[in-house]
């Protein structure tokens, strides 16, 4: 704490700006802080096969371009209705309107309320809809519909059981009885350890260009702080890490190689995200291979319910760059 006060004292006497100086503290205190004691040691459940490379894409950022405002107002404990617009000089702009409705059914996980109902809908008449339930403790389902205009783009349905030690998924998208076609995905993914988990994707796909098939193979291995995941099938293989480093510093690495014949191609993707509890200040940064370096600022305007963000992407191989700023309310 004395080395903060005399910071305080020497960045004030320079004329620095106060809210720089309190942010300089901020970033000083999350260094200084080191990493918390080991947390406890995951269970033996693995989660699911979808979930695998999810620590890690959580962390890099997800930039945007020209200027995004969106509007969340809630009615009641159960329904909330969200406006968003987009402006953007590469795109035409959009509107859309959003709709969202949570069950009072609570789930295995704190905080978990069943059924959920999420649908989006723009000017065009484009339809995003989903609905979660979770008819059973160890069973979850989902439906998922999209529309673009007046035509139908994707139709899912999938369910999940979670037992004590594995968890096995099936789903099936765009099926067509009548003609026989559609996609089928089986998914299983086994614990066998609080560290390792080994798991299985199968894939067949019937439709107009015939039948395929693909079988993945996919692996987790975690620690307290840190875990690794990887899958392959014949065509293409991706894998994560992440690290947290303590609660408020997170990093991922990603690694993503195409084999098939048409198109052989690797990337290698590195990010982080730090917060800052005391500034309500979220950053998320990340640079890959292809010489593309992207970044998210995100800030809440407490006491309001504002949230200000800043996005940046520049491509050196393609000699372009992006900047967005939105702003959230509610």
């Amino acid at each position: 704490a004395a080395q903060f006060h005399f910071l305080r004292i020497w960045l004030t006497e320079l004329g620095v700006n106060q809210d720089l100086v309190l942010e300089a503290e901020c970033g000083l205190a999350i260094m200084a802080s080191g990493p918390p004691p080991p947390p406890k040691e995951h269970g033996i459940f693995p989660g699911t096969y979808e979930d695998l490379h999810k620590a890690c894409r959580e962390v890099m950022p997800t930039p945007f371009e020209g200027i995004k405002l969106a509007f969340n107002a809630a009615s009641t404990n159960h329904f909330q209705a969200s406006h968003s617009l987009s402006l953007t000089a590469a795109q035409p702009s959009s509107y859309k309107f959003g709709a969202t409705y949570v069950g009072d059914k609570s789930g295995p996980e704190p905080g978990d309320q069943f059924p959920v109902f999420v649908s989006e809908m723009d000017t065009a008449g484009s339809l995003n809809a989903q609905i979660v339930h979770q008819p059973a403790e160890r069973i979850r389902s989902r439906f998922v519909l999209q529309t673009e205009e007046t035509s139908w783009e994707n139709l899912q349905v999938d369910a999940t059981y979670s037992g004590r030690d594995f968890s096995a998924t099936a789903v099936v998208a765009n099926p067509d009885p009548l003609s026989s076609q559609g996609t089928f995905v089986g998914q299983f993914l086994q614990g066998f350890s609080p560290s390792l988990a080994i798991g299985t994707e199968l894939m067949y796909s019937r439709g107009g260009m015939g039948e395929r098939a693909r079988l993945s193979l996919a692996a987790l291995f975690r620690r307290p702080r840190w875990q690794i995941a990887a899958s392959l099938n014949k065509s293409s293989m991706q894998a994560t890490y992440h690290m947290r480093y303590n609660d408020n510093v997170q990093l991922g690495a990603e690694l993503t190689s195409s084999m098939s014949d048409a198109m052989k191609h690797s990337s290698v993707t590195v990010g982080y995200k730090l917060d800052v509890p005391m500034a309500n200040v979220t950053f998320r940064g990340m640079v890959d291979t292809n010489w593309t370096v992207a970044s998210v600022f995100e800030k809440r305007l407490v006491p309001y319910p504002f949230l200000l963000s800043l996005s940046a992407m520049l491509s050196h191989e393609q000699q372009a760059a992006r900047v967005g700023v939105g702003m959230t309310i509610g």
